[in-house]
């Protein structure tokens, strides 16, 4: 494949990934309203949530697993299917029992189009600029998360729910007709074929894939304190304004879309680890002071912080599960990482609620920023020096477009 054709492919992606999150972000933020308004109970509403993180779990290995033997473009192709399907029928189930069997293959959706898309565009991310290719990336994914509850606010006051997920549907079509016209199978995937069943024990080798779990995992108990409990710190105790939290909430995503860009360069330049290092020790002091802040504008700056902390560690987490999956199976790896992810995502709510009902708010701060360094450390632990050392592997050779030579890519792997 060209460069050219990288580049347009690459495009395609960025966009097929900015029309679904898109759409998920201006439906997401009105589906408990729009659930409750068709009879769902609070149990309801547990299994329609849980569900879909469940679905989540549980597919996203075995999508980036078929991907690596199969082709990524079909899987890819059949996850906006499913999801253009589930969109259009939130519209004709309103009832609780068709929201959770939706919700949950709206989770086999994702699962197939985020680790997939990811895995695309590690394989198609030229050498040495692994950061760069997947900071950018992740700008369709972070834009569409600042954007996403704006619009919907609009489109739900103009049009109500149907208006909502018709607009979801319109978004996850858009999505699909981008995918099927520009995204095509390469055939140049990285690294060895995918083993003919997934291998637990196999990717129990790979000490920096571990690493890499252990810190998502334990970084996204503080991503979901910030967005599920923070607000009721706000509202309930400091009594901020409507405009004043809605800045809070949205100034982190805001800034970490800024910076992937820049942040993603950086990592092509200098040792990932010692990035992800610094984004995870900034996201844990700063949630951790979170309940000492009083006042709008401390609470804004720790909303910054937070923001230059994702910044910090995606782009090179993402680089390093780039050089991952050129040993293990790049769907696979993504798959695992989002199945971790996914996994603190579920379990850091109901850990939340537990200790929000016996010790308070401001327990969970603070257990989510001790277990923030701790997952630091962890990464920091099981990550081998010999896959982080870029710079010194690559004898200071400054990146270049075109990816390095040939003959020093090919000693880095075997070295690897």
């Amino acid at each position: 494949m060209s460069d050219k054709e990288r580049r347009e492919m690459y495009r395609a992606l960025f966009l097929v990934n900015f029309f679904a999150c898109l759409g998920l972000g201006i439906a997401d933020p009105f589906f408990p309203v729009y659930a409750a308004s068709g009879g769902a109970s609070g149990f309801h509403l547990a299994l329609i949530f849980s569900g879909y993180a469940a679905a989540k779990i549980l597919f996203s290995p075995m999508s980036g697993w078929w991907s690596d033997r199969r082709g990524r473009r079909r899987l890819l192709v059949s996850g906006l299917v499913l999801q253009s399907s589930v969109a259009l029928g939130y519209l004709f189930l309103p009832g609780p029992s068709g929201l959770i069997a939706l919700r949950f293959l709206q989770g086999i959706a994702a699962a197939f189009i985020r680790p997939v898309s990811l895995a695309v565009v590690g394989d198609i991310a030229p050498e040495r600029r692994e950061g760069s290719a997947m900071g950018t990336f992740d700008i369709s994914f972070y834009a569409a998360l600042a954007i996403g509850p704006v619009l919907g606010g609009f489109v739900h006051d103009a049009s109500g729910f149907r208006g909502v997920f018709l607009c979801l549907f319109g978004l996850c079509l858009l999505s699909l007709v981008t995918a099927l016209l520009f995204v095509r199978e390469h055939g140049e995937e990285k690294g060895a074929p995918a083993p003919t069943r997934l291998d637990w024990a196999a990717l129990g080798k790979s000490r920096t894939l571990i690493g890499l779990c252990g810190f998502i995992f334990a970084r996204s108990f503080g991503i979901a304190y910030f967005v599920i409990f923070l607000p009721i710190l706000m509202n309930g105790t400091l009594r901020l304004t409507g405009p004043e939290i809605g800045a809070v909430m949205g100034a982190n995503t805001i800034v970490t879309a800024l910076l992937l860009r820049p942040m993603g360069r950086l990592s092509d330049r200098v040792r990932r680890d010692r990035l992800v290092a610094a984004g995870g020790v900034l996201a844990a002091l700063s949630t951790l002071s979170l309940p000492q802040a009083g006042t709008f504008p401390q609470l804004l700056a720790l909303s910054v912080f937070l923001g230059i902390a994702g910044a910090l560690s995606t782009p090179a987490s993402a680089a390093l599960l780039v050089e991952e999956g050129g040993r293990r199976g790049m769907g696979l790896t993504m798959g695992v990482f989002n199945c971790a992810m996914n996994l603190g995502a579920v379990l850091a709510p109901l850990a939340g609620g537990v200790a929000f009902g016996f010790f308070g708010l401001e327990s969970l701060y603070i257990g989510a920023g001790i277990l923030g360094l701790a997952g630091t450390g962890f990464f920091l632990l099981m990550a081998p020096p010999a896959a982080l050392h870029r710079k010194e592997r690559y004898n200071g050779i400054p990146p270049t477009i075109s990816g390095a030579p040939t003959l020093a890519v090919n000693r880095v792997r075997q070295e690897g």
